[in-house]
């Protein structure tokens, strides 16, 4: 007959209720504790199979690029630990992971960059029609040759702006351009 097992405690591990030989509980010694995470990914039932464990191990959003490219886990933090045991060279590259904040933000960041500049553009495109609708020969001629002298589109924004600005004709022409309209047409 086989002796009979001390009862299973609360969470599938042997917990005995006896005191050990040092007086202490048949509790889990130290090295037990320090790794909760696999006791609760080797939990066993009575019949010795393995059951799934309620808590999962958290993933790393990102793997390192070693780890990467020898297709293993990575633990995700820095240094990870297969490069900490390997002595590799840890590296992560941020802005290959689409799911991280800082690169989300980096793409805001450039979205809004680059809608500011188009409403630079479009200021500047408007302020050259209103000159060509409207605006003095000479206006047009001195537009004209800016275009032609300079590739620094500040100067000429510099220029269209100060035209439109100190001539009421140039501002209604500049603000009634339909700019609704065209981007259907484009």
């Amino acid at each position: 007959m086989e002796p009979s097992r001390p009862p299973l405690g609360a969470f599938g591990s042997e917990e005995s209720i006896f005191l050990s030989e040092s007086g202490e509980g048949g509790g889990p010694s130290q090295a037990e504790e320090a790794d909760p995470a696999a006791d609760a990914a080797t939990a066993t039932s009575d019949s010795g199979l393995q059951e799934p464990s309620d808590r999962s191990r958290a993933r790393a959003s990102l793997a390192c690029y070693m780890c990467q490219r020898k297709k293993i886990r990575c633990t995700g933090t820095f240094p990870c630990a297969n490069c900490q045991r390997r002595n590799w060279s840890c590296r992560f590259d941020a802005q290959a992971d689409g799911r991280r904040k800082a690169n989300n933000r980096r793409t805001v960041q450039d979205l809004n960059e680059a809608t500011e500049q188009l409403r630079r553009q479009r200021q500047m495109i408007s302020g050259m029609l209103a000159i060509m609708k409207v605006g003095d020969q000479d206006s047009i001629n001195h537009l004209i040759q800016r275009v032609g002298q300079t590739q620094n589109l500040a100067e000429i924004a510099e220029y269209i702006r100060g035209e439109v600005d100190k001539d009421g004709k140039l501002q209604e022409s500049f603000l009634a351009v339909d700019w609704a309209a065209a981007g259907s047409q484009l």
